[in-house]
């Protein structure tokens, strides 16, 4: 018999068999003598500290945890034990305080979010309250969970009900007192668009698609004029940005030629966005990005390497919406790749395309329309119709890519979208969505 196999099982190991037989009062004596060895052991601490929560005693489940605690300061499991621990001998403080470390951890933690929820409605605080519900509905039902009583347990199916209730009561309200400032100073039929799209938003309202084959992933306004391409006649800065298509294009193959740090669009967008997104034959990035500006934030270093074509930018009527818009890049698609089919998340702003540098064989379709990039000819089209591109040459594409207001948006629209859209960002920020 090999070494290994005679080796006498641990502590922790007797304690783990234990409590697979049942034997909850034998795996907790155990339990407690792997902490006589090991006081920070995690397995054991949240064990014993469970027990004692059992039993009624969460002072006790608080001395052994905030003991091992130091060691384990970003584990959400004993974060939330704590906070559950705390709130039942009444300290809202501490409990509330556990249960936001334990969110901060993992966001999609409802059962520390739901507990936190009710801290905050005890506490009179709605807007967080409303946030934390939710939040916890939401990360609950996109497992399956909390979507009825079959799928609630029972203990929790009256807190999850009121949470549903609070949400359905409040969440509207909430984003829609953005627009209640506007509504004063601008008369509310000026902003009925924007207000029917927040109620398509909160599913209040069918969104009644003008053309079925429009589909925003986020916020659709209804009425806007809908089709998958534009006819740059109708915008009095299209010429002006043509005729600068030579300097831009100039400006990019320098930095190029310069070795220019592009990243692959991945590396802007996270691995998961554009998973399913890229098909590529023969390199590891087929979409490189160099951006001038990204969710609204300006990247100046960018802007100085290529200042003729930052300077142009400043001449459009670029979507500007905190944390999301302007967006303004060089995008260069290599040999063989396809952006595969894929949606936009709002008509309130269309994509413009300023090609500079295309090889044959490269083309774009949107709505199932096909167009072919002219070098310096703007296209400018509606993302929120299914699009997708490719390069099937054996050279370099590239364009400059802006984001433009939807023009059929007055100012007053755009003022109460600027509103509207960063506050519902930061609802569901604090939501943890």
């Amino acid at each position: 018999m090999s070494p290994s196999s005679s080796r006498a099982p641990s502590k922790l190991e007797k304690a783990r068999q234990a409590r697979e037989n049942g034997d909850r009062r034998l795996a907790e004596k155990l339990y407690y003598s792997a902490l006589d060895e090991q006081p920070d052991e995690l397995e054991a601490l949240g064990f014993v500290s469970t027990q004692a929560l059992l039993r009624g005693d969460p002072k006790l489940c608080i001395q052994i945890l905030e003991a091992g605690k130091a060691s384990h300061a970003r584990d959400g499991d004993l974060l939330r034990t704590l906070g559950i621990a705390y709130r039942s001998i009444g300290d809202r403080a501490r409990a509330l305080e556990h249960f936001s470390a334990a969110c901060a951890v993992n966001p999609r933690d409802y059962f520390a979010r739901l507990p936190m929820a009710q801290l905050y409605e005890e506490a009179d605080k709605l807007y967080p309250a409303v946030a934390a519900y939710f939040g916890a509905l939401t990360s609950a039902q996109l497992e399956g969970l909390w979507l009825d009583k079959a799928s609630t347990p029972t203990d929790l199916l009256d807190a999850v009900q009121h949470a549903v209730q609070v949400v359905r009561r409040h969440r509207p309200a909430i984003l829609s007192s953005i627009l209640e400032p506007l509504w004063r100073r601008h008369g509310r039929p000026a902003l009925r668009r924007i207000e029917h799209a927040l109620r398509i938003y909160l599913r209040e309202i069918d969104p009644g698609y003008s053309d079925s084959r429009q589909r925003p992933l986020f916020f659709y306004i209804p009425e806007l004029p809908a089709r998958p391409y534009f006819d740059t006649a109708i915008f009095t800065w299209a010429k002006r940005i043509e005729q600068k298509a030579p300097l831009i294009r100039q400006e990019l193959l320098e930095l190029i030629q310069s070795r220019a740090v592009f990243e692959p669009f991945h590396e802007q967008n996270g691995p998961e966005q554009i998973k399913g997104l890229l098909r590529n034959e023969t390199a590891d990035s087929g979409w490189d990005t160099y951006f001038l500006y990204r969710h609204g934030e300006e990247f100046v270093d960018h802007g100085l390497r290529c200042p003729r074509t930052a300077s142009s930018l400043r001449d459009l009527p670029l979507a500007t919406i905190r944390d999301h818009a302007p967006e303004a890049l060089f995008s260069l698609l290599r040999p063989g790749t396809h952006i595969l089919p894929h949606r936009g998340v709002t008509n309130c702003r269309l994509v413009a395309h300023l090609p500079l540098v295309v090889p044959p064989d490269c083309a774009i379709v949107v709505g199932g329309e096909t167009h072919t990039w002219e070098e310096g000819r703007l296209v400018v089209f509606d993302d929120t119709f299914e699009h997708e591109a490719w390069n099937r040459s054996d050279s370099l594409r590239a364009v400059l890519i802006l984001d433009i207001w939807h023009p059929d948006l007055d100012s007053v629209e755009r003022e109460a979208l600027q509103a509207l859209i960063p506050a519902i960002g930061d609802f569901n920020r604090q939501s943890g969505l």
